[in-house]
């Protein structure tokens, strides 16, 4: 006779019974090469290392990085949130700011986790949907503000770049000189 598993949660707390299975199924779910390039985009967009690459809860539950993370993406969004003196209820109220930023730059509301979900580690599935929904939602409000002109200029530098695999190498030299010549018209 097979003796059962212990499962402990993330804060070590050994669970027993459906809240075991819920735990492993959710764990099971887990994409951590995702995970670690979500993390990896927030990074780069903070220009600032996060505490854990392999730890959403470690490195945003205080949702200071997240409300700075939002204010890098669009200026001025969130106006006031706490960053000192960080309390159980001002973390709370810093990711519930974070939430309702990405409704407002154009998450879906399916996408958007709740607060339990990062800060009890509830659902880290769902602050990892909610992350990488905020970067595509980013990406396409980046392009849509773009000028019409701009946005001529990349469709044809992306369809330029399709055919760079197939040049010779002083072809390849004479196609990146005109690449620089019109990444500096559009800048």
């Amino acid at each position: 006779m097979a003796s059962p598993q212990v499962v402990l949660n993330h804060e070590g707390n050994r669970l027993f019974g459906i809240d075991a299975e819920l735990f492993l199924k959710m764990e099971a779910k887990r994409d951590r090469g995702r995970e670690r390039r979500i993390l990896t985009w927030v990074q780069t967009v903070l220009e600032e290392d996060l505490a854990d690459l392999d730890n959403v809860h470690t490195s945003l539950k205080t949702g200071v990085l997240l409300c700075k993370l939002i204010n890098k993406l669009k200026p001025g969004t969130i106006k006031k949130f706490a960053k000192t003196r960080l309390m159980p209820l001002t973390e709370r109220a810093n990711i519930e700011e974070f939430l309702q930023a990405c409704i407002r730059l154009g998450v879906p509301q399916g996408d958007v986790c709740g607060i339990s979900d990062l800060y009890s580690q509830k659902d880290l599935n769902a602050v990892y949907q909610t992350l990488f929904s905020l970067q595509v939602s980013s990406s396409f409000h980046i392009l849509t503000n773009l000028s019409s002109n701009s946005l001529l200029i990349i469709s044809i530098l992306i369809s330029l770049s399709k055919i760079v695999s197939s040049l010779h190498h002083d072809e390849y030299v004479a196609f990146t000189s005109t690449t620089c010549v019109l990444s500096c018209i559009c800048t």
